[in-house]
């Protein structure tokens, strides 16, 4: 009997263990994907425009479900991970699917017709969301880094 408790224990520290290690992981994955996609949807956006994003957003809520990531560059919080800030305003939207090479089917600095508007692909809130993920890179030193993330639950927004 004492074996069988002691192999339990080990089996289930193993068990836990190894959920971490996929959690960390899946993190891992959530960030390297998420600032790949800050990044390639800044960079598209500069070389359409020929202007740098502006000094004043500070953050970057992206919603990834898969291989898709939507992006939203802000001053300030949206509301997706606490009360929305009353500073914040939206900049710049961009929507790309990740893939070999990464395509941006939406990219709008709001100020007009989208800069870049592929018809035929639907946002992540249109489609099956049981796997996306809300995730927030806060600007620190010019960079974007992680910061949290949650499953995607559009009843928790704190507009």
């Amino acid at each position: 009997m004492k074996i069988y408790i002691i192999s339990l224990v080990v089996f289930l520290n193993m068990a836990c263990q190894a959920g971490g290690r996929h959690l960390a992981s899946e993190d891992s994955l959530h960030a390297v994907n998420g600032a790949s996609s800050i990044n390639t949807c800044i960079g598209e956006y500069e070389r359409i425009t020929n202007k740098a994003i502006g000094n004043e957003i500070d953050r970057a809520f992206v919603l990834a479900n898969k291989n898709k990531y939507e992006v939203i560059f802000s001053k300030g919080s949206t509301g997706i991970f606490e009360k929305r800030d009353e500073r914040y305003a939206a900049f710049l939207w961009c929507g790309l699917v990740l893939s070999d090479v990464p395509m941006i089917y939406y990219l709008s600095d709001g100020l007009g017709d989208p800069l870049i508007d592929i018809d035929g692909i639907s946002q992540i809130s249109d489609e099956d969301t049981r796997d996306a993920w809300d995730i927030v890179f806060v600007k620190k030193s010019g960079e974007f880094e992680f910061h949290q993330k949650k499953l995607y639950n559009p009843d928790s927004y704190q507009f």
